[in-house]
């Protein structure tokens, strides 16, 4: 399938706004807050959970260095019937880094266990291939994401482990009436791997609740950040 970069960027923004609204439409910063987990968990379980995918992969860097455990966390959406996969694009800018400087990346899994986990813990198989990715990144607005399209066994396998892709109906209207906002991840220091094929990791939410912009003066320091760091020195995961 082909989708014109340009059509589909434009519809993979209003996507991006229904998880993480563009900021120009926020008019207030999230901050943890504390709600009664159980109540929280069982309503992230039942919405959140369905249209989170992991993606992992193990990292052998070059000339012996020490082996890497990646999982990132990510997102189904469909569009025009068809089913994307969205992570933060600068997972891909870092992976295609790696690769360059001669980092041999497998045992590339897809992981729906938050919906349902139907197959306990089992893992779908995932051949991965920098080129089948579009990334999205435009730093004036604070876009970075990145998109490949799941169709095929990839699709079948996903639905009949519970998965459900976030349909237009839902991100056509990114500001419509919610219970919750949450910040959902998996933290690095989670992971951990059995050394053949099993990738094991933690997904932490955390309830947002809405507040004031702090002030920031005009004439304040400014401050800068990179993450130029080759991925055989810097193990993330996406947010």
């Amino acid at each position: 399938m082909t989708l014109r970069k340009r059509g589909f960027a434009r519809l993979l923004v209003r996507v991006i706004a229904y998880v993480r609204p563009h900021e120009a439409t926020r008019p207030k910063i999230w901050l943890v807050h504390q709600v009664p987990m159980n109540t929280f968990t069982d309503r992230v379980a039942r919405s959140i959970g369905r249209h989170f995918v992991s993606l992992s992969c193990v990292q052998h860097p070059p000339n012996g260095g020490e082996m890497r455990i990646h999982v990132f966390s990510g997102f189904v959406v469909d569009v025009a019937g068809q089913w994307f996969y969205v992570t933060a694009g600068h997972i891909l800018r870092d992976i295609q880094k790696a690769m360059d400087c001669g980092s041999i990346f497998d045992i590339w899994r897809l992981g729906d266990q938050t919906a349902g986990n139907r197959f306990n813990n089992a893992a779908i198989p995932y051949a991965f291939d920098p080129n089948h990715w579009f990334v999205l990144e435009d730093a004036d607005v604070g876009l970075d994401y990145a998109t490949t399209h799941l169709g095929g066994l990839y699709r079948q396998q996903l639905e009949t482990g519970g998965v459900t892709a976030i349909a237009k109906n839902a991100w056509s209207d990114p500001l419509a009436e919610h219970d919750h906002w949450a910040l959902v991840g998996i933290p690095t220091e989670t992971v951990s791997y059995d050394g053949k094929t099993v990738i094991s990791a933690r997904i932490v939410m955390a309830p947002l609740l809405p507040t004031d912009a702090p002030h920031l003066p005009s004439n304040g320091p400014k401050t800068s950040s990179t993450r130029d760091l080759p991925m055989a020195q810097n193990s993330s995961s996406a947010t």
